[in-house]
């Protein structure tokens, strides 16, 4: 069964709050010494190699955490949040065991060798769930006989105010090698990073490294992409639409000059190309044009190529494209329903 409309938006809403964590988060690890520092780094995902000694993955493979901050040539924080977490604890194994994987001589910082001397895995973990997964940690790490020294959580939570802050605090373990940076030295009590503050410095991120749900990024390609470029196009009066050419490749590259990838790189002008993950991706994007085309909304030319069938949508753009879509599917199950019922009618005339 799929999900609900309220379970995608309050998907939604986590994918949104994800990225402003990690946004606020790099800013408060990264300021005020962000323009001064030559040796300061950071990136939302990127692709780091383990080492033989990984606990999880000995043969060098490649992990991408959601966030990796090097603060020196020396030291270095890598990231992963969790907004929420399975209600069945004994799927908290899956959270535990790449925490563990983390935990490593990670090879792709910027430094000459690709390493530093010292790494700190934070797991960035909502309140409400701080206290139960810090106990949970402590006998999962006790189990697998692993250190817990290099491992520190830190809680985070949604502030309104007059404005909207994100609130982060260490919940389990501190970081006292890095005392020397006030904001972390602050996180011993608490501190709350402006939302608005930080949206404004990084650019408009609509996206990072996790894959987001298909009628969130349908609705920026058709709002945030395809609006601006029905000027370009003729009104075609019998479809009832703006007919717009869309090539998979350019409006990728578009989604992440302008919400993505391209657009937070640009702040840590990072050039070492084989490290960077792209999002969104090409594929993900490439999968929202061939829905488009199965609600009748376009047609696919070739694999690279669409016309997608413009129109301006009355009311919530999420809405309308989550009923588009639910139904599409349940059309193809009434006919794939019919088809199996005419069969098997057809089946026993044959028998008689």
């Amino acid at each position: 069964m799929g999900k609900t409309l309220e379970e995608i938006k309050d998907s939604i809403d986590n994918y949104d709050f994800t990225i402003n964590t990690l946004l606020c988060f790099v800013s408060l690890a990264t300021w005020p010494n962000h323009f001064n520092n030559p040796e300061l780094f950071y990136s939302l995902g990127r692709r780091m190699d383990t080492s033989d000694k990984n606990p999880i993955l000995r043969n060098k493979e490649t992990i991408t955490p959601d966030a990796i901050i090097q603060l020196s040539k020396e030291k270095g924080l890598i990231v992963e949040v969790k907004a929420s977490l399975p209600d069945d604890e004994t799927r908290w194994n899956r959270c535990s065991d790449q925490l563990i994987k983390y935990d490593d001589e990670l090879k792709g910082w910027w430094t000459s060798n690709k390493r530093v001397t010292t790494s700190k895995v934070i797991f960035l973990i909502y309140q409400s769930l701080a206290v139960k997964f810090k106990n949970y940690f402590e006998i999962y790490l006790q189990n697998k006989e692993i250190n817990n020294d290099d491992f520190v959580h830190i809680e985070f939570m949604k502030e309104s105010r007059r404005k909207e802050f994100i609130f982060f605090r260490f919940s389990y373990n501190k970081l006292s090698e890095f005392n020397h940076i006030e904001n972390i030295k602050k996180l011993e009590e608490g501190i709350s990073i402006p939302i608005n503050d930080v949206r404004n410095s990084y650019g408009s991120i609509k996206f990072y490294d996790g894959r987001p749900e298909l009628e969130y990024l349908i609705a920026i390609i058709w709002q945030d992409s395809l609006n601006y470029r029905r000027s370009d196009t003729s009104f075609d009066k019998r479809k009832k639409c703006w007919p717009i050419s869309v090539n998979v490749r350019d409006l990728t590259e578009e989604l992440q000059k302008s919400f993505g990838s391209i657009q937070i790189r640009k702040s840590c002008n990072d050039n070492s190309i084989e490290r960077n993950v792209e999002f969104p991706r090409i594929n993900w994007v490439r999968g929202a044009l061939k829905i488009l085309v199965n609600i009748d909304l376009g047609e696919k030319i070739d694999e690279e190529n669409y016309i997608i069938y413009f129109k301006r949508i009355q009311g919530e753009v999420i809405d309308y494209f989550f009923k588009k879509i639910r139904d599409r599917k349940t059309k193809i199950k009434k006919d794939l329903n019919e088809k199996d019922q005419l069969k098997l009618f057809g089946e026993s005339k044959k028998s008689h």
